[in-house]
């Protein structure tokens, strides 16, 4: 599925790719400790009971993450920071993989083009080859006549045939 936004065909559904998230939040300069809350947050919602309502698990997360000495505020700040991240993670990928579709979509017209020419080229030389065959197809019915003249064998004649002469006639 593409994002939101983009130029890129629409695409199957395809699995999540293996992304080093650690490494893209600290590229886009995301602090450890704030990581550090949200993934807290995290585990906690992982491990609620699924039998609890919903008020319930909320109670439960908000006085863990306060035991923890996490303030709410900061782990939605935390999200919100992580959500951008990837958000402009996307973007600069999406921005590679539209320039290298464009750069190799260009590169396969200039090779068509090639192709074109190549086999325009092969098409030429087939018929001048054709033409050049048969222009010495003409010439050597002229010169057979010659050969016809003085009853020689034609060099096209195979070997260990006799000869014409003037006594066969």
């Amino acid at each position: 599925m593409n994002a939101p936004g983009s130029k890129l065909p629409p695409m199957e559904p395809v699995a999540p790719a293996k992304v080093d998230f650690d490494a893209v939040f600290k590229n886009a300069g995301i602090d450890p400790q704030a990581l550090d809350r949200v993934r807290k947050a995290e585990d906690l919602l992982k491990n609620l009971p699924d039998s609890a309502s919903e008020e319930v698990k909320r109670q439960i997360v908000e006085a863990s993450l306060k035991a923890f000495g996490f303030e709410i505020s900061k782990i939605v700040e935390g999200v919100q920071t992580q959500t951008k991240a990837l958000d402009a993670y996307v973007r600069v990928n999406e921005q590679q993989t539209a320039k290298a579709i464009t750069d190799a979509q260009a590169q396969i017209a200039k090779l068509e083009d090639q192709v074109i020419t190549l086999r325009a080229d092969i098409d030429k030389r087939t018929n001048a080859l054709a033409g050049l065959a048969a222009a010495a197809d003409v010439r050597k019915r002229q010169v057979s006549k010659v050969l016809d003249f003085f009853h020689t064998p034609s060099p096209a004649a195979p070997a260990g045939a006799p000869a014409a002469s003037k006594a066969d006639e």
